[in-house]
């Protein structure tokens, strides 16, 4: 969006046709970041308006309210010229949603806010289980597609989102492994307790030994001593007490729900719904951690997404085995960042496509123009002359 403020709509949909794209996803609801964008010689480090729509949105909001952005009320026709230039440049635009990291909405409404085995609630993560959001989620994306330019919905954060969310500060010294994570990151709100109750699972008494297995692991003699666990752990609990494997089916079942209403929604304007797997839960066999099932979303979605964002190429091939092992590839993405610290150089990248496209996959994307440093523009080329060879 900054891209498209200061070089304007047309100039930015070149550049990505020159590049050798077919698709560009433009953020019109996105969380707030600080960004570096390396091509300027001013604007260069700016910070991202977050929690705001940054296209008009027609009509009101029943009860929690996505703004509009600065973008949104200063350039009303940043729509029709998109849709204008994509037309001629022969692109598709994808419209980018951020549904359930919000962290004003979070602070200002905390009782639509994921609440821990501790009566703590989140600062940026709304529940996706409490009807409010869910109302919330269904008016934002129907008027995303309402503004009529897009012919694919990409929804990021429909999950329950875990901690390392980077903004702001998180300053700990206890241990911070898969299993303490997740156990710390579970939503024992009312609308979930209740959504138990309904599957005969006891969230109360869940809620008690989650938070009597933190402290304890948290203030144990051992704490200072023992290595963090791979995961081994998180599987041993899951096994051991079937209320909180019941639970976690539970939640991965709300957001495959929920994914499968928002998806209707698309069809109903005549657009796909490309769904994002596990963003904060990493590697990407830990996706479910946030709700976010493959399994579950491949019946509900018409594309998953997988943000294998891993300096190696073997990482990346271990996410997409673990994917392919619960969803067909035609129905995968490959999402690679154009960041240095993810690729030693354009080979590595390259390897990393190749690799995918030996199993099947043919759909990628690359993440982000605006931060991307002027040597990486070229590997979008590269890209692109090697899916098209």
């Amino acid at each position: 969006d900054l891209d498209l403020q200061l070089d304007g709509a047309r100039n930015c949909l070149e550049l990505v046709h020159e590049l050798g794209c077919h698709r560009l996803a433009v953020a019109v609801a996105y969380h707030s970041a600080e960004i570096i964008a390396p091509r300027r010689r001013r604007s260069v480090q700016t910070a991202a308006e977050g929690n705001v729509a940054h296209f008009p949105l027609g009509g009101g909001f029943s009860d929690l309210v996505l703004p509009p952005g600065s973008l949104a009320k200063q350039h009303p026709e940043l729509a029709p010229e998109m849709a204008g230039a994509a037309r001629d440049l022969g692109l598709h635009l994808t419209a980018w949603v951020i549904v359930c990291h919000n962290s004003d909405l979070a602070t200002s409404r905390p009782g639509t806010a994921l609440e821990n085995c501790f009566g703590d609630r989140s600062v940026h993560g709304l529940c996706p289980s409490h009807p409010a959001v869910r109302t919330y989620a269904l008016e934002l994306c129907q008027k995303v597609l309402e503004i009529g330019i897009f012919d694919e919905l990409f929804v990021e954060s429909v999950a329950y989102l875990i901690g390392r969310h980077g903004h702001p500060h998180e300053l700990w010294a206890v241990r911070d492994d898969p299993a303490t994570r997740y156990l710390r990151g579970l939503c024992f709100c009312a609308s979930c307790l209740r959504s138990g109750e309904e599957r005969g699972i006891d969230g109360t008494a869940l809620r008690m030994f989650v938070a009597e297995a933190l402290h304890r692991t948290w203030n144990s003699p051992l704490a200072v001593a023992r290595q963090p666990d791979p995961g081994d752990e998180l599987s041993s609990l899951l096994v051991a007490r079937p209320d909180l494997a019941a639970w976690t089916a539970m939640r991965c079942d709300r957001v495959a729900a929920l994914v499968g209403e928002i998806a209707a929604l698309a069809h109903s304007h005549r657009s796909r719904l490309s769904t994002a797997l596990g963003i904060f839960a990493r590697p990407g066999p830990l996706g479910w951690m946030e709700g976010t099932d493959a399994a579950r979303l491949a019946l509900a979605s018409d594309r998953l997404v997988a943000t294998a964002y891993y300096p190696g190429a073997g990482a990346v091939a271990r996410d997409l085995d673990h994917l392919l092992a619960l969803v067909e590839p035609v129905q995968l993405q490959l999402v690679q960042t154009l960041w240095p610290e993810h690729h030693a150089d354009l080979a590595t990248l390259l390897a990393k496509i190749s690799l995918a496209r030996s199993a099947g996959i043919d759909n990628f994307g690359l993440y982000n123009l605006t931060t991307a440093p002027a040597p990486a523009l070229e590997w979008v080329r590269a890209v692109a002359d090697l899916l098209a060879g």
